[in-house]
């Protein structure tokens, strides 16, 4: 793999190493990004390389964002259910 795709795929494991050490800091992702380049034999290029990185923590700050949603809906339709089940007659749990 060369070109964009490398770095990309660079990127989101840099970023996968940084979140490992619980610091996903721009820096920190750098650093990880430059040893990848090393190890993988990428050339390295600052302007690609900060493209790289930033998309990739665009895309997991959406991931995130849309787990987020994803989880206040489904809480939202639990307590519905949860509430519709209070206001039922007793009978009609059983």
């Amino acid at each position: 793999m060369t070109g964009p795709d490398a770095y990309a795929a660079a990127a989101a494991d840099a970023l996968a190493c940084a979140v490992l050490e619980r610091n996903d800091e721009w820096s920190r992702v750098h650093h990880h990004f430059q040893l990848l380049c090393i190890r993988r034999r990428l050339p390295y290029d600052y302007q690609l390389a900060r493209v790289a990185i930033d998309a990739a923590l665009d895309a997991r700050e959406q991931a995130r964002q849309r787990f987020i949603s994803e989880l206040r809906e489904t809480r939202l339709k639990v307590m519905r259910k949860v509430r519709r089940f209070e206001k039922e007659p007793e009978e009609m749990r059983e």
